[in-house]
């Protein structure tokens, strides 16, 4: 699947930026903010190469492990992914 196909973005901390945020490539339910700036508090991140979403690549993989509300469901609804970006690619582990 294509890192476009799962409507990614940038969010922005000051004048750089600090997270990429796509769908979940597993369930679609939810999203995921992958930290991409080293300097943020924490400093844990993902190093990213590329010059746009169809040729992005992400190191390490990404794991995400959540649980989520789906409203107007009350239920909490778990999700787990681990998958890699690589070339504008969502390759799933």
């Amino acid at each position: 699947m294509k890192l476009t196909e799962l409507n990614p973005k940038f969010a922005d901390s000051g004048a750089v930026k600090s997270h990429l945020i796509i769908d979940c490539p597993i369930c679609k339910g939810h999203k995921i903010a992958i930290p991409i700036n080293p300097e943020l508090p924490g400093g844990q991140c993902w190093t990213m190469t590329g010059d746009s979403f169809a040729n992005l690549n992400l190191t390490p993989s990404i794991l995400h492990k959540t649980a989520y509300a789906d409203w107007p469901k009350t239920e909490a609804r778990n999700c787990e992914s681990h998958f890699f970006i690589t070339d504008g690619e969502i390759k799933i582990c």
